[in-house]
């Protein structure tokens, strides 16, 4: 079993995540990732946000988030930028009656 405690950074409670830290069973130090302006374009970002939502998708994993809605709601969001969503499209579905 891995053990991970979380914390997300972001400007504002909405406002973009600027970094994840995380620390594993016996880690010394936190692992940081920082995620700057554009940080989907640079493939070495991607790849540990990646890494990192792998390690949280895996079985015998449990998270421990400092705190937990604000946390969860922002890895909830990375997970959809990685998955191609623009956190920036407003458009909306229009639903109709089919009568």
């Amino acid at each position: 079993m891995t053990r991970i405690w979380a914390d997300s950074e972001s400007v504002g409670l909405c406002g973009p995540t600027k970094s994840i830290q995380y620390w594993c069973d016996g880690g010394a130090h936190p692992k940081i990732i920082y995620l700057p302006k554009g940080w989907l374009e640079d493939g070495a970002t991607v790849k540990q946000v990646q890494g990192f939502m792998d390690l949280l998708n895996r079985p015998d994993t449990t998270l421990y988030l400092y705190q937990a809605v604000h946390d969860s709601f922002h890895l909830y969001r990375l997970v959809h930028l990685l998955n191609g969503y623009d956190e920036l499209d407003r458009t909306r579905i229009v639903y109709r009656d089919w009568e």
